[in-house]
């Protein structure tokens, strides 16, 4: 429930524990559903990639651990994550980012990750940007 990462996130309400416990589990145990996780080399969290596959397209979305915000991970984060994908699921050919407009670091990210804008789009009641990235 970092308030920075509910500020960004397209779900802005506080997650209880059980709650996110239950999601996590089916995340987990979904096949169209990745999850990857980075650590330095001492075991600290560094931050996630999800993708959510819906046929040849997959929603990507990031979340980097507050002590590593600002060190530019990000970016090879989701180079190297969207190449594990390309790799592992062949059938992608579209990568859809949602960012909130008042987000500028994560739609800057996404931009230098080679992503397109793709203009706005509603999700979960929230104007979003809508970014693209072709394989």
């Amino acid at each position: 429930n970092d308030p920075f990462v509910r500020k960004y996130s397209l779900s802005t309400s506080t997650i209880r524990w059980d709650e996110h416990a239950a999601w996590f589990e089916s995340t987990l145990k979904d096949p169209d559903m990745l999850f990857y996780v980075s650590h330095d080399s001492n075991h600290n969290l560094i931050g996630q990639v999800r993708f959510q596959i819906t046929q040849d397209k997959a929603i990507i979305s990031i979340s980097i651990s507050e002590s590593f915000r600002g060190k530019k991970l990000a970016l090879p984060l989701i180079e190297d994550t969207i190449q594990l994908l390309f790799k592992n699921r062949i059938n992608i050919k579209q990568i859809i980012a949602f960012i909130k407009p008042d987000n500028p670091v994560s739609l800057k990210l996404f931009l230098n990750a080679g992503f397109k804008d793709s203009g706005y789009d509603q999700i979960k009641g929230n104007e979003v940007k809508k970014l693209i990235r072709n394989k």
